[in-house]
């Protein structure tokens, strides 16, 4: 009698053999993933380094102390600390998603292994 995991991984392969060819999905376009979230990464922290350095420049509001523009200096203060509290945030996130798709590729390519040891013919 077979054990409940032959059977589960059978059942599994009934579903992928359709008119005696087996078509079953490979996760290997994964391994690319995590390098391109690192460029995300990269081009997300270049974004904040950028909104720092221009956007939130007061030194055109502070010509002289009778600038009526000088009371948005304080704002930009307010915006550089908004932008560093969001990506914080954003890089803490993005962390834990790496890691979590990093996680994840190793089970799928675990159980891709599991079938192909069991279905040599997929192998």
């Amino acid at each position: 009698m077979p054990d409940t995991a032959t059977t589960a991984l059978a059942d599994a392969a009934a579903g992928v053999v359709t008119d005696g060819v087996i078509d079953v999905t490979s996760w290997t376009d994964l391994a690319g993933l995590r390098e391109d979230m690192a460029a995300l990464d990269e081009q997300f922290r270049r974004l904040g380094d950028h909104a720092r350095t221009w956007a939130c420049n007061k030194d055109g509001f502070a010509p002289s102390p009778v600038c009526l523009l000088q009371p948005l200096g304080e704002f930009l203060d307010w915006l550089e600390e908004a932008i560093g509290a969001a990506e914080g945030l954003v890089h803490r996130e993005w962390d834990d998603l790496a890691a979590a798709v990093t996680a994840v590729t190793g089970e799928m390519q675990a159980l891709d292994q599991r079938v192909a040891d069991a279905l040599p013919v997929v192998a």
